[in-house]
């Protein structure tokens, strides 16, 4: 006759129990949200840092507007009623232009301001004198 089978005993404990698996589980998800979260910071400073330059970029086409009106116009030209405030200038939608002219004895100081919602708004500024 022949002897009754038995299970094999093991020396060491081989796998991961059930608690093992959901703690790492924990882990992984909680390590990949932080990770995913550092990814739309990255991504929403990217597109602040866009509407910044083209702020820059409206501002300096202005200002070279108003260099380019002195010089086919005259120093007199260069007055607020003639740069009135712009909304949507050159077809970018959200952002406003502003200029400012501050006249002075001997000069005229010229600010021309651009602003998109939600950003900081950039300012250039220069002064022409009448020569």
């Amino acid at each position: 006759m022949k002897p009754p089978a038995t299970r094999p005993q093991f020396s060491s404990q081989a796998g991961m129990s059930l608690i093992e698996i959901i703690i790492v589980i924990v882990f992984i998800g909680v390590a990949l949200s932080a990770l995913l979260n550092s990814f739309n910071v990255g991504i929403s400073s990217s597109v602040g840092s866009e509407y910044l330059s083209v702020s820059a970029q409206l501002a300096n086409y202005k200002m070279e507007e108003i260099k380019s009106d002195k010089a086919a116009h005259g120093y007199d030209y260069l007055d607020e009623a003639n740069y009135p405030q712009e909304t949507g200038p050159q077809n970018f939608t959200g952002y406003a232009r502003t200029v400012t002219i501050t006249a002075y004895t001997d000069y005229k100081e010229v600010q021309v301001t651009v602003s998109h919602d939600g950003t900081q708004e950039v300012s250039l500024t220069a002064q022409f004198a009448n020569y």
